[in-house]
């Protein structure tokens, strides 16, 4: 090999390394901007269900002896959507599985209220749960 061959070499080798450090640290910025997007989410999640104590029943299919717990109070009214896709779920959980997202200025009619959840009933006669948080909610008596 001459000098040139060598130069070449060199200058062939550092590119590959310098591209697997990019790589490298592409990777990890990626991982980092995930987690922090999950960290955020979580945080939002938890604000909306209002962190209670009340353990969510189990999904008909799942089986389990826990009976439902009552609902706290009677609550008369309505509550406005006060965000575009507020999530309308099938029980007071922030896990529970969405009904279907709901429309800014929907108007749902309150049945029940539960630690941190209105039960509702939509325009179309479908029952569901929705935060009380005032974030995404607003009560109307």
């Amino acid at each position: 090999m001459n000098g040139r061959s060598v130069r070449y070499l060199r200058a062939g080798l550092g590119a590959v390394v310098l591209i697997a450090l990019v790589l490298v640290v592409r990777g990890w910025w990626g991982e980092y901007r995930d987690a922090v997007n999950r960290a955020s989410t979580n945080e939002a999640t938890a604000t909306a269900s209002t962190s209670a104590t009340v353990s969510p029943a189990p999904d008909p299919g799942e089986g389990g002896d826990k009976a439902e717990p009552a609902p706290q109070k009677d609550k008369t009214g309505s509550v406005t959507v006060l965000i575009d896709g507020l999530n309308f779920r099938q029980r007071p959980a922030a896990d529970a599985k969405p009904i279907r997202g709901l429309r800014k200025g929907e108007v749902l009619t309150v049945l029940s209220e539960r630690a941190g959840w209105y039960e509702v009933r939509s325009a179309d006669g479908t029952k569901g749960w929705v935060s009380s948080n005032p974030n995404y909610t607003e009560l109307e008596r």
